[in-house]
C-alpha cells in the first residue's frame, strides 16, 4: 500500500524530514540483550551487507549488559528497537506498550544446566537443590518444575551471577543458561554438563524476540516495516554464511569467542530457529496465547490479559481493541445465522438450478427464433449476439453470487474459529471452501459448464493444508489432473471428498513429525475417472478409526461415502507405507441424492 502513496506522504510515514538531502538515512538504535556474539548474527549481517542502508536506515547496534533488561533502553527512548525474551509480555501488562515484531528463535534457548556427574537427570531430581536463575527465565523454568510436581518450597533460588564457575565449583546445583552459549563453553574446557529443557516438559516459549513500541509504529510505520524486512534478510544471509559472519564478528564486534566457538554457537542456534521448516521471525498467535496462560498461572500476568496490539501486523490497521472485541461478539451471533444458511444452501441451489434452466430454455428459444431470422440482415445478427452475451453474463453473475455468499460464510467461520478454536468449525469451513472454489473457477473460466480440475484441486488442497498447518510441520503437496474438466454436478462432490481426505491426513497422518507429503491425482480411465489421495504419514488403527477417516463412523466418513455413492463411485482404502484412498467413478450422470 505504501508504494502507491505520494512521495511526500511516504517520507512522512517513514519519519523522514521533508528537508532531507538525497541519500539521507534515518538514524535508529538497536539494543541487544547480551554481549556481541553469533546470537545476534542476523543484525550484524543486515548492517554490514547494506540491507539497512538500502532500507534508508542508519542503524547503530548497541551491546547488551547483563542484569540490565534491553526493554529499559527502548522504553526510555535510548533505542527504537530491542532484542529480548518473554519479559516484553510482562512489561506490556504493566502499561508499557511494547510490540513484538518477530520471534527469531522458534524454541527458547533457556534451560537448566547441571554437571553430568551430579546425578541430576530430570526435573524431579532438583528437589531440595540450589538453583541460580535469571529473572526473565524464571517463569519458564519454574513452570517446568511445577509441571513435574517438584515441591518449589524445597528449592533455594539465588540471584544469577552469569558465571559458570559457580556451577563448576559446587556453589549451586543448577543454573539457568543459554543452550547456545554456556554449555558449549564448558564442553570446550572438557567439563561435561547435562541440559534440562523446559520444552521437553510442555513449556515451549519463543526466544530472542525483536520488539519496538506502539509509538514507533504509529509515528514511523514505514520505518518499522523496513527495519523488520532488512533484519530478516540479514538473518537469512547469516544462517547461509556462518563462517563469513563469524569472521565479521571477530573483526568488528568482539573477540571474546574464538571462531570455532562462534561456529558451534551458530550450529546450536539453527536447531532453535529451524529456518528450513518455519519462516524466520514467524509468530503464531495461538502459541502466544498459550505462553500468556502459563505466565498467568504463575501470577506473572493477569488472567485473560488481552494480546490485541502486542503482535505486529504490518497490514492490519491499528484500531481500538474494544472495537475488535465487540466485532467478535457480534460474529458469534452472526455465526448461528450462517450455519442455518448453510443448511438451507442445498435447497437454495436446487431452486437456483430450476431458475437457471428456465431462463436458459427461454434464451435458447429466443436464439432459435433469431437464427431463423438471421438472413434478414446484420441487425438480426446483432440481436443474436446480444442474446448470447446476456446468457453468458447471467450465468457468470449467478456463479459469482453463489461464490460470494459462500465466501461470506467462510470469513465468519474463520473469525469464530480464531476465537473458539473449535475443530468442527475448521471442518465446516473446509467444506464450504470446496463449494466456493468450484463456483470461483467456473465463473472465471472460459467454459461456463465445466471446471478445470487441476487448477481447482491445487487451490483446494493448498487451502486445506494451510488451514490445518502448524509451525513445526511442513507438508509438501503434489496435485495432478492434467487436461481433466468436470461438470459442476461432479466437481462439487468430488471437491468435498478431497477436502475430507486431505484434512484427515493433516489432522492424523503426521503426528509427531515435522514434514510430510500429500499426493493427489485425478486420471481418466476407460469410461470414467480415478481419484487417488495418498499421504506418507502414519497408518495405524487409531488413524483408521478416527473421525473422518475411512473405517470409522464419524461424520467425515459418512460424508465421503455418501458423496462417493452420489458419484456412483467405488471407494477403496489401502494402509501400508502411508494412507491411500482411491475412488473410481464413471463419466455419466450422477445418482440422485
Amino acid at each position: 500500500m505504501l508504494r502507491s502513496l505520494p512521495i511526500l506522504l511516504l517520507l512522512a510515514l517513514c519519519g523522514r524530514p521533508l528537508t532531507a538531502e538525497p541519500g539521507w538515512l534515518a538514524p535508529v538504535k538497536l539494543q541487544l540483550k547480551w554481549y556481541h556474539q553469533f546470537q545476534f548474527a542476523g543484525y550484524y549481517a543486515a548492517l554490514e551487507k547494506g540491507y539497512y542502508r538500502e532500507a534508508g536506515l542508519d542503524v547503530e547496534i548497541r551491546e547488551g549488559v547483563p542484569a540490565v533488561p534491553s526493554a529499559d533502553a527502548v522504553i526510555s527512548g535510548e533505542a527504537q528497537y530491542g532484542v529480548s525474551n518473554m519479559d516484553i509480555l510482562i512489561q506490556r501488562s504493566r502499561g508499557r506498550n511494547l510490540v513484538a515484531l518477530a520471534a527469531i528463535f522458534q524454541h527458547s534457548p533457556d534451560m537448566l544446566m547441571v554437571l553430568e556427574d551430579s546425578g541430576i537427570r530430570v526435573p524431579s531430581d532438583l528437589a531440595g537443590k540450589t538453583l541460580m536463575v535469571v529473572p526473565e527465565a524464571e517463569v519458564e523454568i519454574l513452570s517446568m518444575l511445577r509441571e513435574e510436581a517438584v515441591p518449589q518450597e524445597t528449592l533455594t533460588l539465588i540471584p544469577h551471577t552469569w558465571n559458570p564457575e559457580d556451577l563448576v565449583s559446587g556453589k549451586v546445583d543448577a543454573m539457568s543458561a543459554y543452550t547456545t552459549n554456556e554449555p558449549l563453553l564448558l564442553r570446550n574446557r572438557g567439563i561435561r554438563v547435562t541440559e534440562i529443557h523446559p520444552r521437553n516438559y510442555g513449556i515451549d516459549f519463543y526466544g530472542d524476540c525483536l520488539f519496538t513500541t506502539e509509538s514507533e509504529i504509529q509515528r514511523n510505520p514505514g520505518r518499522v516495516r523496513s527495519f523488520l524486512e532488512a533484519s530478516i534478510r540479514g538473518w537469512e544471509y547469516a544462517l547461509q554464511h556462518p563462517g563469513e559472519i563469524a569472521d565479521l564478528i571477530r573483526e568488528k564486534y568482539s573477540t571474546r569467542k574464538s571462531r570455532q566457538e562462534l561456529l558451534d554457537e551458530a550450529a546450536a542456534m539453527r536447531e532453535l530457529i529451524v529456518p528450513d521448516l518455519v519462516p524466520i521471525g514467524f509468530m503464531n498467535p495461538g502459541r502466544w496465547r498459550h505462553i500468556r496462560d502459563i505466565f498467568a498461572a504463575r501470577g506473572a500476568l493477569p488472567r485473560d490479559f488481552p494480546l490485541e496490539g502486542f503482535l505486529y501486523d504490518p497490514d492490519r490497521p491499528r484500531i481500538d481493541p474494544r472495537v475488535v472485541r465487540a466485532g467478535i461478539g457480534a460474529a458469534a451471533v452472526v455465526l448461528a445465522a450462517a450455519l442455518l444458511y448453510i443448511l438451507a444452501l442445498r435447497s437454495f441451489n436446487r431452486r437456483l438450478a430450476v431458475q437457471v434452466a428456465a431462463r436458459t430454455a427461454s434464451l435458447r428459444e429466443t436464439n432459435r427464433r433469431l437464427e431463423e431470422e438471421i438472413s434478414r440482415g446484420a441487425e438480426r445478427e446483432g440481436r443474436l449476439a446480444a442474446s448470447l452475451s446476456e446468457k453468458e453474463v447471467l450465468l457468470r453473475e449467478i456463479h459469482h453470487r453463489v461464490k460470494n455468499n459462500l465466501q461470506i460464510i467462510v470469513s465468519i467461520l474463520n473469525l469464530q474459529s480464531e476465537k473458539g478454536n473449535a475443530e468442527f468449525l475448521r471442518e465446516l469451513r473446509g467444506r464450504v471452501v470446496g463449494m466456493a472454489l468450484v463456483h470461483e473457477h467456473l465463473y472465471s473460466g472460459r467454459n461456463l459448464d465445466r471446471v478445470d480440475m487441476e487448477n481447482y484441486l491445487e487451490d483446494l488442497v493448498s487451502d486445506i493444508v494451510s488451514t490445518y498447518s502448524r509451525p513445526d510441520l511442513f507438508v509438501r503437496t503434489e496435485v495432478e489432473a492434467p487436461g481433466i474438466s468436470l461438470s459442476i454436478d461432479q466437481a462439487v462432490p468430488l471437491g468435498l471428498i478431497v477436502a475430507e481426505l486431505v484434512s484427515n491426513s493433516m489432522k492424523h497422518g503426521f503426528s509427531g513429525r515435522n514434514s510430510g507429503l500429500i499426493r493427489l491425482s485425478l486420471t481418466e480411465e476407460t469410461g470414467g475417472y480415478l481419484l487417488t489421495v495418498l499421504d506418507d504419514g502414519t497408518c495405524t488403527e487409531t488413524l483408521g478409526g478416527s473421525e473422518g477417516a475411512p473405517g470409522s463412523s464419524g461424520l467425515g466418513l459418512r460424508l465421503v461415502e455418501a458423496l462417493a455413492a452420489q458419484l456412483r463411485g467405488r471407494l477403496e482404502v489401502e494402509c501400508g507405507g502411508g494412507y491411500r484412498t482411491s475412488l473410481r467413478f464413471p463419466c455419466g450422470p450422477m445418482a440422485r441424492p
